[in-house]
């Protein structure tokens, strides 16, 4: 058949009716050429109605493309079903590994606290000399196991992808001093300097998360005094601005200790990385601290470089982007001042060893204690009597801790009272739900005798011309 043709049928074909015409054309096309013709026909008007005029096009083609645009369509869909099939199970995969890892957290801190509290009691109230030396081996080692697991879970999170940035504004000043502050003592110990220089101008304030520059910079000051066995541990701050309100700010650790090959340093930043068998067995690490602050520092859109000699020393340079914002004031580090004695405090805790211990922390700092062993219990202590502090463990039977705070501030009674989540759950999401419930404050597990003085130091210090005597 040709794209276009006219066939006629003449007296050789006098009882063929259009309806036969029609069905002989396609039996002809479908056993033949397996292909679709449309056609029309029309009879001529010759008189005798015996000739007609029949118009057939090839569109086999264009049905052929038909059928395959149908079929990639079926076929699309489908790739979308899966797409969303596997979107979900990834969103509920990653979800599940969050709520293991907070669950982890939470199951690994309970009982550590025990450890470390049970500890820090024993550092406070133990006289024998004997006993503090235990107390105290026990003490460092619980510490530097939280360190590890704070480690691992914090690589877990970045790898899945839910550690989120929280800027705000921070003098860069403070965070160096607060560093130099937490390092101090073991630097001494150790017999090194630790100093800071500054090169200016430096902006007055800008925005970034502090908290997770403090680690980054506080891992790289911790790694130095730990391979530095003499002279000096620096850091220096300088920064350039790069248009009205965005400076680039550079963090530079400098150690006088060790230093690293030109080998290890192609893999400093890697999880595990330890340098040599030797290294890991005379200094010990995780290996995750470098590969933890290299991935805060990509999230913030920075960098992280190192220069190393061996037998010379190392410089560690934190390069990264802000905004100036307004100044905020200079917060000074806080010491542990005098606080009131006496106060009147409900606890509620279902974990014995940790209820034990807590109590015993608080009564060791003059507090007077009512222990609650669940949430309901709580609620119920808090509407029958007046208390000037309530602490509540978040994860609880009947009422979670977090319940507990709403139905204690929906009495209306204690809306004044101090509320705060003595917890191990401190991951941000856990924090930030025990605030918008109405607490004001979230003490984590691990704690110790400092931790809990410090936080009656902020809630109840002793007033001008008040002649009650420190507590211990």
């Amino acid at each position: 058949f040709a794209p276009l043709m006219s066939v006629t049928a003449t007296s050789f074909l006098p009882n063929l009716t259009p309806v036969l015409w029609d069905r002989a054309l396609r039996s002809l096309a479908c056993e033949r050429m397996e292909l679709s013709f449309p056609w029309s026909l029309s009879p001529l008007d010759t008189g005798d109605g015996t000739l007609f005029l029949s118009a057939i096009r090839d569109v086999s083609e264009r049905k052929h493309i038909e059928a395959e645009i149908r079929t990639a369509h079926l076929a699309l869909a489908q790739t979308n079903r899966e797409l969303e099939a596997a979107r979900d199970a990834a969103l509920l995969a990653s979800k599940a590994k969050s709520d293991f890892l907070a669950s982890m957290s939470h199951e690994i801190r309970t009982p550590l606290n025990g450890v470390l509290a049970t500890a820090s009691l024993l550092l406070e109230k133990s006289g024998d000399p004997e006993t503090r030396h235990y107390a105290g081996m026990i003490s460092r080692s619980s510490i530097t196991l939280m360190r590890v697991i704070d480690d691992i879970l914090d690589m877990s999170k970045i790898e899945a992808g839910r550690m989120v940035l929280e800027p705000v504004p921070e003098r860069l000043e403070v965070i160096v001093e607060d560093i130099i502050e937490v390092h101090r003592s073991a630097a001494e110990h150790r017999g090194i300097s630790l100093r800071s220089e500054y090169v200016l101008p430096l902006p007055a304030s800008v925005s970034f998360d502090g908290a997770r520059l403090r680690q980054v910079i506080g891992n790289l000051v911790g790694n130095a005094i730990k391979f530095t066995n003499t002279s000096n541990v620096e850091i220096l701050v300088h920064a350039l601005r790069q248009a009205e309100r965005t400076w680039s700010i550079f963090v530079t650790v400098a150690d006088t200790g060790i230093g690293i090959s030109k080998a290890n340093l192609l893999t400093i930043f890697e999880p595990f990385a330890q340098g040599d068998g030797e290294t890991y067995h005379r200094y010990g690490g995780s290996g995750l601290g470098l590969a933890i602050s290299k991935r805060i520092i990509d999230l913030m859109g920075g960098t992280i470089t190192v220069q190393s000699t061996l037998g010379v020393g190392s410089r560690f340079t934190v390069q990264i982007e802000c905004t100036e914002v307004s100044a905020v004031p200079v917060v000074q580090v806080q010491h542990t001042g005098p606080y009131r004695k006496g106060v009147s405090v409900l606890l509620a805790e279902d974990n014995e060893v940790n209820a034990i211990v807590a109590t015993e922390t608080l009564a060791l700092l003059g507090c007077d204690v009512v222990h609650a062993w669940d949430g309901q219990e709580a609620v119920e202590q808090a509407a029958a009597h007046d208390f000037d502090l309530i602490l509540l463990d978040v994860h609880m039977p009947h009422f979670s801790g977090i319940e507990a705070c709403r139905r204690i501030r929906l009495n209306g009674k204690d809306i004044k009272t101090p509320i705060g989540a003595l917890t191990a759950s401190v991951t941000p999401d856990e924090i930030t739900k025990c605030l918008s419930a109405g607490m004001e404050f979230v003490v984590g597990k691990p704690f110790t005798v400092g931790t809990i003085r410090e936080m009656l130091s902020e809630l109840f210090p002793l007033v001008s011309g008040d002649s009650q005597p420190e507590a211990v």
